[in-house]
């Protein structure tokens, strides 16, 4: 991941993966555990779904992500490419 520094866009296409998958996992938790936390103090209720939610992200989630989209967030040529064929590549 250093090497998303490099490329122009990494980061902020890295940021966009990360929110895609932030959203969703902080939604659903916040979601199953709004009846067990709805009357304690905001920074329990967060404290607990922080730790909930890091663990799914950077196991489950960012992963996954990693092997669908990692060559767009590194800014790698897609495999069909865009390089001309050479005389050698068509006969």
């Amino acid at each position: 991941m250093a090497r998303l520094t490099n490329r122009r866009g990494g980061r902020a296409r890295l940021a966009l993966v990360t929110w895609t998958g932030v959203y969703p996992v902080l939604t659903l938790i916040a979601l199953a555990l709004e009846p067990v936390l709805s009357g304690e103090p905001v920074m329990l209720r967060t404290l607990i779904m922080s730790a909930l939610m890091v663990p799914v992200m950077v196991f489950i989630v960012m992963p996954t992500a990693s092997r669908a989209v990692g060559d767009w967030i590194d800014g790698a040529p897609s495999p069909s490419g865009t390089a001309s064929a050479t005389k050698s590549d068509l006969s």
